[in-house]
């Protein structure tokens, strides 16, 4: 299927750390064209390990000062909106909680977009304890 073809193959968040089985696929992608990727994710340092004879590459998070540019982005805040005031600690305070993951900050500030500051600082308490959640404009208990 992939013989003499170009291709990027991207396998996110990888948690299987068999050897066999990441040999057992690297045969059949092992015929593609001259310049083919495999870009490979994993939390687990073994697996990153046992995929590759490179040294794995380890991401970082993104600093709390770039987290909090990003929130604000998502949601729309103007620097002068944000900076200097409660807006500001509210989302420090979010942001360490995301652990510089920007998927999960991109989410949140999606998701604030708009919201006024009693809503942010409803979320980052109570909503980032997994108490609550959002469902038709209503913040409603989850269930325990």
């Amino acid at each position: 299927m992939i013989e003499r073809k170009k291709y990027l193959l991207v396998l996110d968040d990888v948690w299987n750390d068999n050897r066999h089985l990441w040999l057992n696929l690297e045969n059949y992608l092992k015929n593609g064209a001259r310049g083919s990727k495999i870009l490979v994710t994993a939390r687990n340092q073994r697996v990153a390990k046992i995929m590759t004879r490179d040294i794995p590459y380890r991401l970082e998070g993104l600093s709390v000062d770039d987290s909090l540019s990003l929130l604000m982005l998502m949601a729309y805040k103007k620097d002068d909106e944000w900076k200097d005031g409660r807006l500001e600690e509210i989302g420090r305070d979010i942001v360490k909680k995301c652990g510089g993951v920007p998927l999960a900050i991109m989410t949140i500030g999606r998701l604030l977009c708009f919201k006024d500051t009693e809503d942010w600082e409803f979320f980052s308490g109570e909503f980032a304890k997994g108490k609550y959640y959002r469902s038709g404009g209503q913040w409603k208990p989850a269930a325990l």
